[in-house]
């Protein structure tokens, strides 16, 4: 059986807040390779897909987000 480990070159990993977010992008295995920490607006959201962009180290990623409480 496939495992989506197996078909991604990483994952994008986010901590959100009321002003701010902390996002990760680690490897399948879950090592580390990038943190960054954006303002929770338009300009922030648009810096943390230039970062994707840069960081990630292919183009098949999968984004997670923890719940917001909204």
């Amino acid at each position: 059986m496939l495992m989506l480990a197996d078909t991604i070159n990483a994952v994008v990993g986010g901590d959100t807040h009321r002003d701010s977010h902390a996002l990760e992008i680690a490897s399948p295995t879950g090592t580390p390779i990038a943190t960054l920490e954006i303002d929770n607006d338009e300009p922030g959201f648009a810096q943390a897909l230039a970062w994707i962009v840069t960081h990630a180290p292919g183009p098949n990623i999968v984004v997670a987000l923890e719940g917001t409480r909204s």
